[in-house]
């Protein structure tokens, strides 16, 4: 089990903080980068991975269920853009 303060360790990429307090995944430049390619899915779940294994939890996941993650990811942005 992860604890908070291990999390709160962990050097974060420059993500968004909300003022609910929740941190954005996606930033305005992987989003940008996202659309620039033929299947942004590919990008998205790369950003899982690399969150995963900062935070040590991809032992967690199995591949379909990162799929699943990515195309939720994914079918929010499409519908936002």
């Amino acid at each position: 089990m992860i604890r908070r303060q291990q999390i709160e360790e962990i050097p974060k990429p420059n993500w968004k903080s909300l003022s609910t307090g929740l941190e954005l995944l996606f930033s305005d430049e992987s989003v940008k980068k996202m659309w620039g390619f033929d299947k942004p899915k590919i990008i998205i779940l790369d950003m899982l991975h690399d969150l995963m294994k900062r935070l040590e939890i991809s032992k967690n996941f199995e591949s379909m269920e990162l799929n699943i993650i990515a195309e939720f990811h994914l079918y929010n942005l499409i519908f936002a853009k």
